[in-house]
């Protein structure tokens, strides 16, 4: 069993996230050529979290309890493609948040509260990642890479 499992919390809310947007896409109209458009963003965004960052985030919990990450290797892998793919990851949010603007303004034309609703917590889920998700997994690697490095001295 590795600890660099995605949490199951952050793997729910991108499921929810997703399921809301692919609802207000099939509405059609504006709101739903913009929430088509945001999609084609933030489907291999999302599919990029789940892959790099959430598992190292997988790791917190153990790290918290005191206990080593059991799998340093892949953790420091993680951390290399992560590493990599950040400015490039940030980049993306922009590009989300220019989208998002698209859609409140697609959704406001026709007073459409719950894409507002919607385009609401994509904003504050991009922010809590900028703020506090890509940093803590940042965290989580370069704790692996230091651990790995003081075991080869």
């Amino acid at each position: 069993m590795s600890d660099l499992q995605a949490p199951s919390s952050l793997e729910e809310e991108h499921r929810e996230l997703f399921r809301e947007l692919v609802e207000l896409e099939s509405e059609g109209g504006e709101t739903g050529k913009a929430v088509k458009e945001l999609l084609a963003v933030l489907e291999p965004h999302f599919e990029k979290e789940e892959s790099v960052v959430m598992p190292l985030l997988g790791a917190l919990r153990p790290l918290s309890d005191g206990k080593p990450i059991r799998n340093p290797s892949e953790a420091m892998s993680l951390y290399k493609r992560l590493s990599s793919d950040y400015p490039k990851m940030l980049k993306e949010h922009a590009q989300v948040k220019k989208l998002i603007e698209s859609v409140r303004m697609a959704a406001a034309k026709v007073e459409k509260g719950r894409a507002l609703t919607v385009m609401d917590g994509l904003e504050h889920h991009a922010k809590v990642e900028e703020e506090v998700l890509y940093p803590a997994a940042m965290l989580v690697g370069a704790f692996a890479k230091g651990k790995a490095k003081a075991k080869v001295r």
